[in-house]
């Protein structure tokens, strides 16, 4: 079990995704800078141990996120780096094994990726993006990415203060399950024998500002 974490928010340290890791360890998303932050920071993905040692994978710039991230079958860590407006560096990165960042799919400059998920046969990335109500995929191994699904039900709502529409994103037993933040909805998609999506169904919602989302495993005895 991973040892508690403190973060300090003023400092710019606000937690965003997390995803844990066989070894007890997490990979957690930092989103750096905000509004009220006392001093400007930029994003980071870190390693937090199941002693509560902190080791920073990645550094984003001052204005970007680094919102959703991810675990690949082989032990490869994904993440979402959203940079506004800069389509040179919004997009989908993984971590290699000596520590450098490889961009595996570019998106563009007005897209907002967000969370992250890999399928269990570990080829295909699905990307949540948080604003323009599309699930996008790519190959793990990198690539151009396709709209995999666009719907409303993904969109955000745009009187919102903040326009966040797909945000979480989890692959459990043959779907996806996509959080929408501003609906407030759990939905589910599964994926076709082809690839596809299938029919989306809300499965929850009045879940207002939902963000990321897991599963929990019960081992059997």
């Amino acid at each position: 079990m991973t040892t508690a974490a403190k973060f300090d928010f003023a400092a710019g340290e606000i937690p965003e995704k997390i995803t844990a890791n066989p070894d007890g360890s997490v990979a957690l998303s930092m989103l750096g800078s905000c509004a009220v932050c006392e001093r400007t920071h930029g994003p980071e993905l870190m390693r937090i141990s199941a002693s509560g040692a902190r080791t920073v994978l990645v550094t984003g710039q001052v204005g970007e996120a680094i919102s959703g991230n991810a675990r690949g079958s082989d032990g490869t860590v994904y993440y979402a780096m959203w940079a506004p407006g800069n389509a040179a560096r919004n997009g989908v990165y993984k971590v290699l094994a000596d520590g450098t960042p490889q961009r595996v799919a570019a998106l563009p400059a007005d897209s907002g990726p967000n969370g992250l998920a890999v399928d269990s046969a570990g080829r295909t990335l699905y990307i949540a993006d948080s604003l323009k109500g599309t699930i996008w995929s790519v190959p793990v191994s990198g690539g151009s990415v396709t709209p995999w699904l666009t719907d409303a039900a993904l969109a955000p709502v745009p009187t919102e203060a903040l326009p966040i529409g797909a945000n979480g994103l989890r692959f459990h037993n043959g779907a996806l399950w996509i959080s929408n933040f501003n609906k407030g909805t759990l939905l589910r998609v599964p994926i076709t024998g082809t690839g596809t999506a299938g029919p989306l169904r809300v499965v929850a919602g009045g879940l207002p500002n939902i963000d990321d989302l897991s599963f929990l495993t019960v081992p059997r005895h």
